[in-house]
């Protein structure tokens, strides 16, 4: 029997409040413009493979195991917006994978290619687009949708994301302080490492993880589980150290 599966990496810590945060801006604007779109409570991610479908799930389990015991520190960076306009209308957070990343992803494709019955076209490509979904967007016009997209680009940059978690009087500090100084807004990024590698099965559900970091496969509920997490946490602020941040 078929196994449908999805291979992603799930954004942690500042990077998964901001996206959420944007998501949950996009959602209302949205409403505003008369677009119909229901409430994604995905996590935000990044698609490494998939959607395919495999007859032996445990060689998929062995080929991410083997691939992930070759890697340590992935880093990659987000910051800015981008869209598709096929087959659906997409708004999405920027990746920008370093050198690491990009070859894990391949090395990863390839190994699970042979074991999958079916999978996507894009995925056998070494020119893949990584990317973190903000909005789908299904029939709607272009107007609405660039609007909406124009909303995204302006009012939900990483500048406006603290200005919002800031008080009142701390927002008027900050702007007195731009117009003081004459701060120029400038594209930024957050950083973040691959922690983990999470495969989902049916209805997202996670069937395992690997941890890049304990190198050490993870079941459902040893992956959900707050003192494990903080033990990758740990281990990966020692390893840090012990590295220069990359720099795109």
């Amino acid at each position: 029997m078929a196994t449908g599966f999805f291979v992603e990496f799930r954004l942690h810590g500042y990077a998964r409040s901001y996206a959420k945060w944007v998501k949950a801006r996009a959602h209302s604007e949205a409403r505003k413009l008369g677009i119909k779109l229901s409430m994604n409570k995905e996590v935000p991610h990044i698609t490494l493979f998939g959607p395919a479908e495999t007859n032996d799930i445990r060689r998929v389990t062995s080929a991410i195991m083997n691939i992930g015991q070759k890697y340590t520190l992935v880093p990659f960076k987000i910051g800015g917006f981008s869209i598709f306009k096929k087959p659906n209308k997409v708004i999405y957070l920027d990746v920008i994978p370093s050198p690491q990343l990009e070859q894990f992803r391949w090395e990863l494709a390839y190994s699970l290619m042979p074991v999958c019955r079916s999978y996507l076209e894009y995925d056998t490509s070494r020119a893949y687009k990584f990317h973190s979904t903000i909005k789908i967007c299904h029939g709607i016009d272009d107007s609405r949708f660039n609007t909406l997209c124009d909303y995204v680009e302006n009012k939900c940059s990483l500048k406006d994301y603290e200005r919002d978690k800031l008080s009142f009087f701390e927002r008027l500090a900050d702007s007195a302080k731009e117009q003081l100084f004459r701060e120029e807004e400038m594209e930024r990024s957050i950083g973040q490492y691959l922690l983990r590698v999470t495969v989902l099965g049916k209805g997202r559900r996670i069937l395992f993880e690997y941890d890049l970091i304990l190198r050490q496969l993870l079941n459902r509920r040893q992956a959900l589980h707050k003192d494990i997490w903080g033990k990758t946490i740990s281990k990966f602020r020692e390893l840090l150290l012990r590295h220069q941040p990359y720099s795109a």
